[in-house]
């Protein structure tokens, strides 16, 4: 019973360490794959003068492992992208426009125009209404309410509001005139009591004013004392930076940098280079000049794989670029490590850092 338990856990812990296997050697396969599978890119531009040509069209098209990942960038008039990704589309500008076919949904504009109360849309007879009910309201409270038992040429009369307006101003004169008497009587007391209080303000504006002016010059001497040591420090920084610039650790460490750098272009620069330009400046002694210039200087160091003609006759530019090269993730990382493990680069980060 024990040895069948045992031949179980066993056979158990093969199936799991079988899984982890296979776990384990994916993702080393993945890394060894993103790492040191090559992206390969190529670029064409080209320009062509003429009506109904784009000024500049260009397309840029990155591929990796076998076309598994494949993204394609263009621009003539307007800027095109697609992402894909084992023959399915991630990504794409401009998106695909949905369809619209205008079936669902109810066209409000178009219900309301068409509900009518006897031959008359319901907006205006809303509008009518609340304007004759607005007018009413400001008869009444301009006449005041209309009474039964008083007319004049068969029309109703309205009440008239004369006596009241008379009562109300005898009533308003006398109040006023008591007003009046009583604040006579205290006019001359509240007038001491304002001359006291405006006299203490006075002195104690004016001793604020006194501490402002104290507090302002002594401020102006703590300001320029703080700007001088400001002054101070951003000079002996860059003294101190000019020192590092001339010191062994920085020459070490820039030749260590220009070395990676130089090896990193070196791998991903173009592998392929195919352009052709014809060129016009409209007077043929400078456009002879140009065709001198490049053939003498750019044509050694590029090779025959790109070519320039003359246009003696036309101010002209026109031309066709094609380049193409590979990219492999390793490169920069191995570049990285080298430098960040550099004894030299780790030296000139503690002078910048000024660390003892």
């Amino acid at each position: 019973m024990s040895s069948t338990i045992l031949h179980i856990l066993l056979l158990i812990l093969k199936i799991i360490g079988i899984i982890l296997g296979i776990l384990i050697g994916t993702v080393i396969i993945l890394l060894c794959l993103v790492l040191c599978v090559p992206v390969h890119y190529s670029i064409e531009a080209k320009r062509t003068e003429g009506e109904g040509n784009p000024p500049v069209e260009v397309e840029t098209k990155a591929t990796w492992l076998f076309h598994f990942i494949n993204m394609r960038i263009c621009y003539s008039t307007n800027l095109k992208v697609r992402l894909r990704v084992l023959f399915l589309t991630i990504f794409r500008i401009p998106s695909k426009a949905k369809r619209t076919d205008g079936k669902k949904g109810r066209n409000k504009k178009s219900w309301k125009n068409k509900k009518s109360l006897n031959g008359e849309s319901i907006k205006g007879k809303t509008k009518e209404y609340k304007t004759k009910e607005y007018k009413n309201k400001v008869d009444k409270h301009k006449y005041g309410e209309p009474k039964d038992s008083e007319y004049s040429n068969g029309e109703p009369g309205y009440i008239k509001s004369e006596s009241v307006d008379y009562i109300s101003q005898h009533f308003a004169e006398k109040t006023d005139a008591e007003e009046t008497e009583g604040a006579n009587t205290e006019s001359g007391r509240m007038a001491d009591i304002e001359a006291a209080e405006n006299m203490e303000g006075a002195k104690s504006s004016l001793k604020d004013k006194l501490f402002k002016i104290y507090d302002f010059f002594k401020n102006i001497r703590y300001t320029i004392n703080e700007i001088c040591d400001k002054i101070k420090g951003i000079f002996e920084n860059i003294q101190h930076y000019l020192d590092i610039i001339k010191s062994e650790e920085f020459k070490a460490s820039f030749l260590a940098c220009k070395d990676e750098l130089f090896s990193v272009f070196s791998y991903i620069r173009p592998r392929k280079i195919n352009a052709k330009f014809v060129v016009g400046t409209g007077d043929p002694a400078s456009t002879g000049q140009a065709l001198a210039y490049f053939y003498g200087f750019v044509y050694p160091l590029l090779g025959p794989d790109i070519s320039l003609e003359g246009d003696f006759d036309n101010k002209r530019m026109e031309g066709f670029v094609m380049l193409k090269g590979r990219v492999k993730l390793f490169t920069f990382i191995k570049a990285v490590i080298r430098i960040y493990f550099n004894k030299d680069i780790k030296a000139l980060l503690k002078l910048f850092n000024k660390e003892d």
